[in-house]
């Protein structure tokens, strides 16, 4: 995580203090980034009191609103300067918004659009703020964080989750394309069973039933791209995604790729395995 020394990071989704954003923003600001945190709640605050407010900034904003994008984007650069990082990480649920899980043909429109909005156009708003910047300055490094359910695996009575996460990965491979002549790299991260503060006791019990039945936390992470196969039968923490993050922003990893070139996840990973599993899904954009 050399390569972040000075650079500023924007992280969404980072208000839960046991969530994947705040575990990616932590990281980020250990190595040296200057970093913004959002959230759609002021618990936010309480996210840069534990980062320590030197270099940090947090912002409430609601992404499913063009105008809080566009307002977060301003007081992140007048505070920290350009945005040279996005991890966008916002999405599955939102602070004081219930949705029931239902099969699709019970699926209202409203809870498709807000289901949509919340897990890929906020994604699609964000990066779309975030790429002139960075293509006119010729560096530029996006992490999104979709899942393995919908580009991997199927869950029932989550078919707009499923839509949407699957959304984020085809964006993915198809703006790494477009931008990586322009020093811009695009990398999209898919978790498993991450245990954090949002998991139900069905997702822990689920986790309970992937190939090594054992849902608690790990003391030992994975190494970076980890794909199907290679472990599984946990429920990791957030800190299991750091390691697929920091695969993004290592040299190594992009050496192994090609620029054009596209990954996909192993096709013989069964489904329990793939869902225990932190997939890094390299696109194409690899910066000179």
């Amino acid at each position: 995580m050399a390569g972040v020394q000075g650079r500023v990071a924007l992280v969404t989704g980072a208000g839960s203090a046991d969530g994947i954003g705040f575990a990616c923003a932590r990281v980020l600001k250990a190595a040296g980034a200057r970093v913004a945190i959002t959230s759609t709640t002021g618990r936010i605050h309480d996210r840069l009191a534990e980062l320590g407010p030197e270099g940090a900034v947090a912002t409430t904003s609601d992404l499913t609103r063009q105008a809080d994008v566009d307002r977060l984007i301003a007081q992140t650069e007048a505070a920290l300067g350009p945005i040279d990082i996005l991890v966008n990480n916002a999405g599955m649920v939102q602070t004081g918004h219930d949705t029931q899980s239902r099969s699709l043909a019970d699926t209202p429109d409203a809870d498709w659009a807000f289901g949509i909005d919340i897990n890929l156009t906020s994604v699609f708003r964000m990066t779309r703020a975030v790429l002139p910047g960075m293509t006119a300055r010729g560096y530029g490094r996006i992490v999104q964080m979709s899942s393995v359910t919908g580009p991997v695996v199927g869950i029932a009575t989550s078919s707009v989750y499923a839509s949407a996460k699957a959304g984020i990965l085809g964006m993915t491979r198809a703006l790494a394309i477009d931008v990586g002549g322009k020093g811009v790299t695009v990398n999209c991260i898919g978790p498993g069973w991450i245990r954090t503060g949002s998991s139900s006791e069905a997702e822990i019990t689920a986790g309970r039933h992937t190939p090594l039945g054992r849902p608690e936390r790990r003391k030992r992470w994975p190494t970076p791209l980890p794909f199907p196969g290679r472990r599984g039968g946990k429920l990791w923490r957030p800190d299991s995604s750091l390691s697929s993050m920091a695969a993004t922003r290592s040299r190594n990893t992009r050496s192994r790729l090609r620029r054009g070139a596209q990954s996909a996840p192993s096709r013989s990973a069964s489904t329990n395995c793939a869902r225990d599993t932190v997939i890094v899904y390299p696109a194409a954009g690899i910066a000179p």
